[in-house]
């Protein structure tokens, strides 16, 4: 057998968890009955910790320094581009309101509701994260095997968690941050204290979604049917509470005094101070504009972080002590779960509706739909996709406004589109990328059937476009509703539905094809499928497909109702921007083709090729 080199470190670290139990004791009684104490298996864990660093680093450079660079250079190009975003944002709001106080009162709501929805989403993330990290790992099956406190093993998948969730808030938030300090021309302590005071921030969520775990899987296996069901009804509930958010207010015109005073109002459901979001945002202001009254607050904020970054992950270790054995035994053996199967019912159904395609292909198709609606790491984080956008809608309300600023709402519109394909890509790349991987592994179960490989991948194909297709559609269909595109200009609300469909396509088809042409057969867990060099290279591709089908069109979308900009452009432009953009979305629907027929071909071939035992 072939040992990669962070599983090596990893058993040979675990092994001396019971052989340091029995070092320095003399009688056979003694080494099979005295424990480590906290203190060491600390020590042991924390030893493990730097020889798997030191191993998958050394690996990395040894085995695929190529990778190492793309991703370095493609991390550092994205932080840059975001910073220069922000500035420019920045700079033209700086410019745009010229009032002192009214700005920084803008800035400060901004950054609450920001900073509380990076909360509410990494609170969530990691609650995901660290389920899988705790009740979906084989390395926990073997920790609970070996005389090792309950409490060190949630703490210790605690922290890997927290990494796994916290990297791209610090990446995504430290350039909007910059840029502010930048713009502002603020002290050199505000710079000084911007890395911790995100990473204390970061540790508070990680902590709330552990122990939300903890929790819900403790409880829940005894009150399945009443978790589901209250889980449907606030579902159900936050849906309704969308619908009256968009239909239920007043039209406002924006860009006025009134509309300012308005949005500010709305935003003060961010600012209570009993939210961490509050202390970080307001650290981060009297930092930047405090003086050295404000450095001596922004400290006293940091002290507040880092003593909640201290002690949730205490709490964390303390819940986990008494609670995971217990709820790992019921998760794992299926205790105090039985419940009646009502899923035949909806498999019958889908059976029925799919009697078109090949039976392989239904089958197949019949199953993933079955697993995904059975595995909460699944399920949950397309609830987060849904979660984060329409956290949206919540502070996007309708608007009534003229004529001159139509071409700006349809920009906003393909923005709104463009949001919402770049977080599909993301979806695609993460759960759609590492099907054929996971597959691969279990292969040998429909290699003894007489399955054809194509079949296989149709079902993947159609699997996830008809998971994304129809969220998608609804949630920009709702963007255009709040912006009154849907009355204003209806052939772009038809426009943006038709590439919703085109995106919805090309992303499956892009995941699919690249996942039987990259598979990596190795590798169990589909997180880690999906970061390496075949999901990087997926996601980048996937990025680039968005943009190159939604600028097309909305360029000339815009064009053609923004009067002011017709007149500087070229006659045969300025006279027929309807023919240019006829045109242009023409070449996004040729996009779509080329992008979804190359990689699905590719895979194709891989796929009917490769050799799995």
């Amino acid at each position: 057998m072939q040992w990669h080199g962070d599983e090596a470190a990893r058993h040979s670290e675990l092994d001396h968890v019971s052989i340091a139990a029995a070092a320095d004791v003399k009688t056979p009684q003694a080494r099979c009955t005295r424990l480590l104490t906290r203190d060491d298996e600390a020590s042991v864990f924390s030893r493990l910790r730097r020889r798997i660093l030191r191993s998958v680093l050394r690996q990395l450079w040894q085995e695929s320094s190529l990778r190492a660079a793309l991703i370095t250079f493609l991390t550092i190009s994205f932080w840059l581009i975001m910073f220069v975003l922000f500035h420019e944002g920045f700079g033209l709001l700086r410019t745009a309101v010229t009032h002192p106080p009214t700005l920084a009162r803008a800035v400060h709501a901004v950054y609450n509701v920001f900073f509380l929805s990076l909360l509410l989403m990494l609170s969530v993330s990691a609650g995901i994260l660290y389920y899988a990290a705790i009740y979906k790992s084989p390395e926990v099956n073997l920790l609970l095997t070996l005389p090792v406190h309950a409490s060190r093993i949630a703490a210790e998948k605690f922290i890997e968690a927290t990494v796994l969730a916290c990297w791209g808030f610090v990446l995504l938030g430290s350039p909007l941050l910059v840029a502010y300090g930048m713009v502002n021309q603020t002290p050199w302590g505000y710079f000084a204290l911007l890395l911790p005071l995100l990473i204390s921030f970061a540790v508070i969520p990680s902590a709330i979604g552990a122990l939300a775990c903890l929790s819900l899987v403790a409880i829940a296996p005894r009150y399945r049917s009443a978790a589901v069901g209250v889980l449907g009804i606030c579902l159900l509930g936050v849906f309704l509470y969308l619908v009256w958010i968009v239909f239920g207010h007043g039209q406002q015109e924006p860009m006025t005094a009134l509309w300012l005073q308005t949005t500010l109002a709305r935003l003060r459901l961010a600012e209570q101070r009993v939210l961490p979001s509050w202390w970080l945002s307001t650290a981060l202001l009297e930092l930047a504009h405090g003086g050295p009254a404000g450095v001596f607050q922004a400290i006293g904020f940091q002290c507040v972080l880092l003593s909640n970054a201290l002690f949730l992950p205490r709490v964390v270790a303390l819940v986990g002590g008494l609670t995971l054995r217990r709820s790992y035994g019921q998760l794992s053996h299926g205790t105090n779960l039985s419940l009646p199967i009502r899923a035949g019912f909806i498999d019958r159904a889908l059976n029925q509706l799919l009697r078109p395609m090949s039976p392989t292909t239904r089958l197949v198709l019949i199953k993933d739909l079955r697993l995904f609606r059975r595995d909460p790491l699944q399920w949950s984080q397309f609830l987060l996709f849904f979660g984060l956008l329409s956290f949206y809608f919540v502070y996007v309300r309708r608007f009534d406004y003229g004529v001159q600023l139509t071409g700006w709402m349809t920009a906003i519109g393909f923005m709104n589109l463009g949001v919402v394909g770049l977080i599909l890509s993301t979806f695609t790349t993460r759960f759609v990328f590492p099907l054929i991987s996971v597959e691969g592994q279990r292969f040998w179960i429909l290699g003894t059937a007489p399955v054809n490989r194509r079949d296989i991948l149709w079902s993947k194909f159609i699997f996830a476009s008809s998971i994304t297709c129809l969220p998608c559609c609804l949630l920009v269909l709702l963007s255009d509703i709040a912006l009154q595109l849907w009355a204003r200009t209806p052939a772009m609300v038809v426009t943006h539905q038709l590439i919703c469909v085109l995106l919805s396509l090309g992303l499956s088809a892009m995941a699919v094809g690249l996942g039987a042409r990259l598979p990596n057969l190795r590798e169990p867990s589909p997180a880690k499928i999906a970061a390496g060099f075949g999901g990087t290279l997926t996601l980048i591709l996937s990025a680039v497909f968005v943009i190159a089908v939604i600028v097309p069109p909305a360029v000339p979308a815009y064009l053609m109702y923004s009067t002011s900009h017709l007149a500087v452009l070229p006659g045969s432009i300025s006279r027929t921007p309807e023919y240019w953009f006829v045109g242009a979305l023409a070449a996004s629907i040729g996009i779509t083709g080329l992008a979804a027929w190359l990689p699905m071909r590719m895979g194709f071939r891989a796929f009917t090729e490769m050799e799995l035992l």
